[in-house]
């Protein structure tokens, strides 16, 4: 919905800085809510045995999906434009909307069932991490520092092509291209 206004905005030519930042602020606000829902929808999708297999691979599957996107996403705004990036992200969510909603699986647990899963699961994952404080504290740690260097250098990029390079933003699409491979191929 955001995108969509987004892309009305600009094609009145009514999109401001400030409109896009309070627009992408409110997308990334609500993405961890949607991918939070997405996980809790694993148990009744899955078996217990095979949970553990479903969370990896719903985890994997979104840290990866990221990378392709932003490699993606910079090839096609660099060929079709901002706008056709935009519509194209657009019919992307509609068609995994429409891909979702052809998910039919019949519950085998009632509601109350489910909501005290919940509330054990959720102490229990309290509980974990209590016990566990220190290493998630290192964890914590390490992505505050991974944080810390490569922030800068996604900010740096766009300022190499335009300042340095002096080139234009096909440029930028093809180094972060380069970028986004090179942290997939490192993830994998």
């Amino acid at each position: 919905m955001f995108l969509a206004i987004i892309l009305l905005l600009l094609i009145y030519q009514r999109l401001s800085f400030p409109l896009l930042l309070i627009f992408v602020f409110l997308i990334y606000t609500f993405s961890p809510l949607f991918e939070t829902s997405v996980s809790s929808s694993l148990l009744p999708l899955t078996s217990e045995s095979s949970l553990a297999s479903a969370t990896a691979i719903d985890s994997s599957s979104i840290g990866i999906s990221n990378v392709i996107g932003a490699m993606l996403g910079s090839i096609l705004i660099a060929s079709v434009g901002f706008e056709g990036a935009v519509q194209f992200n657009i019919l992307t969510y509609l068609c995994s909307f429409v891909f979702v909603l052809t998910i039919r699986k019949k519950l085998k647990t009632s509601d109350q069932e489910i909501k005290s899963h919940y509330t054990d699961d959720l102490k229990a994952g309290f509980l974990y991490l209590y016990k566990n404080k220190k290493n998630i504290l290192k964890l914590l740690i390490f992505f505050a520092v991974l944080n810390f260097f490569v922030s800068p250098i996604m900010m740096l990029i766009p300022v190499t092509v335009k300042f340095i390079l002096d080139e234009d933003v096909k440029w930028l699409a093809i180094i972060e291209t380069f970028f986004a491979s090179g942290v997939l191929v490192g993830s994998v």
